[in-house]
């Protein structure tokens, strides 16, 4: 691992979100991996009132990753003293009132992998962190919504009867990655905020395909979003 200083926020792009990276004309590649479903680059930005440090791509349980596996992200975070972590992903809407590239900011989530092994952490999303979301976003006109994310295990898409019972749960977004990060970075200290970006509308009563490349594209258009607020945050720490 290449030596670098300290670095106070860290941001993980889930799936096709990697792109914000290439907002940053500064950003140096100091860490590559490509084996696997998803390529993984770590970048650093230094450029900016606080260096930020871009992990793009994640490990998943659902190519056979180990726990420990799935939170490299975080532990090479921590080991570079990250405060903050900025955590997305690629997600599905369930809420009505979504619309494709929206930015839901997650205040909560519910946990339906059985393989993620946790113990009970209250608030694991940092509301001061939040609150500046929440701020950054106004400051920038950029739409968002406050919503619970659910983490299922994947890797396929969710069936009409998967789609309804998720509603009836409260979820107004899922995925299948953020949380197994989430739980880890707060174990470590690290203050965590997560955003999940709506890559494509779940409804039960409509019999629409999903695909990774819909996904990945609908991402891509949302990855400017990310990009000014990931500027703004790292200009407003301390």
């Amino acid at each position: 691992m290449q030596k670098i200083s300290k670095v106070k926020l860290g941001v993980i792009l889930g799936s096709g979100l990697d792109r914000a990276a290439d907002f940053f004309p500064s950003a140096e590649l100091i860490s590559e991996e490509l084996h696997g479903i998803h390529s993984k680059r770590i970048f650093l930005v230094d450029d900016l009132r606080n260096p930020v440090i871009l992990y793009c791509g994640r490990k998943h349980f659902y190519e056979g990753y180990s726990q420990d596996e799935i939170n490299a992200n975080i532990e090479d975070a921590a080991s570079r003293g990250v405060e903050y972590l900025l955590i997305t992903n690629a997600a599905g809407g369930l809420n009505v009132n979504y619309e494709e590239s929206d930015l839901m900011m997650i205040h909560s989530h519910i946990n339906l992998n059985s393989k993620l092994r946790s113990e009970r952490i209250s608030f694991p999303y940092d509301k001061e962190l939040n609150e500046r979301f929440k701020n950054i976003c106004y400051a920038l006109n950029t739409k968002f919504y406050d919503g619970i994310y659910a983490c299922l295990p994947g890797p396929a898409y969710e069936t009409n009867s998967e789609i309804l019972f998720l509603k009836k749960t409260g979820a107004d977004a899922v995925g299948m990655s953020t949380v197994p990060e989430v739980l880890h970075a707060k174990k470590l200290g690290i203050k965590v905020l997560g955003v999940s970006v709506i890559t494509n509308l779940l409804k039960e009563n409509i019999h629409s395909l999903t695909t990774h490349k819909s996904v990945l594209e609908t991402s891509k258009k949302a990855s400017e979003k990310l990009f000014f607020v990931v500027k703004r945050l790292s200009n407003e720490l301390k």
